[in-house]
């Protein structure tokens, strides 16, 4: 293991300490930014030092970056929303046109996702070099692969999770 592994994982233990309240809403801490924002700002950082991005660069490939966060989170709001209304048109034994109507809505909002992350990678592919993007590839993948192990090794292992039916 290398030695960012290694940090990586005692910043997540950190974050998620047992301090926590795992009732508390992230939003309603008082004692302001959550641990979310934290991972966050852990991410930025290491991702400028990464990339090896100079201030001016760090401040353009961010800018773009929270438009583009903001987007795919409005976009994953609503797929999430129109899986709720599934949920209950499935539930409640709906029409087969609306429900087959409300997962081509789900497909529409899927295929609106994947196209806003290949126009940020067009812009960030126009902001960095080669290099640099191809780091940024890796390092958006290897990041999310720790983060998900990290967190899965604080999770006692799910009993055989079956969707509802």
């Amino acid at each position: 293991m290398n030695k960012y592994s290694i940090i990586l994982i005692v910043v997540i233990a950190l974050l998620f300490s047992a301090e926590s309240n795992a009732q508390r809403r992230w939003k309603n801490e008082p004692h302001g930014g959550g641990r979310p924002e934290q991972l966050e700002k852990y991410r930025k950082m290491r991702l400028i030092e990464f990339l090896n991005l100079n201030e001016e660069e760090s401040i353009r490939f961010f800018a773009k970056h929270k438009i583009h966060e903001d987007k795919i989170r409005d976009m994953m709001e609503r797929r999430n929303q129109t899986i709720d209304d599934l949920a209950d048109l499935v539930q409640k034994k709906g029409a087969v046109q609306e429900i087959g109507k409300t997962t081509e809505i789900i497909r529409a909002i899927d295929r609106e996702i994947f196209d806003e992350r290949q126009r940020f990678q067009e812009e960030v592919k126009q902001l960095v070099t080669p290099i640099q993007f191809a780091k940024f590839i890796m390092f958006e993948r290897d990041f999310g692969r720790k983060v998900r192990e990290a967190i899965q090794g604080l999770r006692p292992e799910p009993q055989n999770p079956e969707p509802q039916e």
